[in-house]
């Protein structure tokens, strides 16, 4: 006879995240695989330049990749459908 393990639910704590620094982001960059995802943030200033139109390409400051799961990737894209 087999027995179903119970799932129990927690509060998850984030008074910790107040330390950490808040970054500009403006370009994003999502890379999939069958086992994991890698978001990529990065900003963009807007460039200086005498003509615009000669503008071909920017230069992306990166800020954080971020690996999660498939499973991560669907609790995120909830997380942020709820909002």
């Amino acid at each position: 006879m087999s027995t179903k393990p119970t799932l129990h639910e927690a509060k998850v704590d984030w008074s910790l995240a107040e330390d950490l620094p808040v970054y500009p982001a403006n370009v994003f960059l999502a890379q999939f695989t069958p086992d994991h995802h890698v978001l990529s943030f990065g900003y963009v200033a807007p460039p200086l330049a005498a003509d615009p139109s000669k503008i071909t390409n920017v230069q992306s400051k990166p800020i954080v990749r971020i690996l999660v799961t498939p499973k991560g990737m669907k609790e995120l894209i909830a997380v942020l459908q709820k909002n």
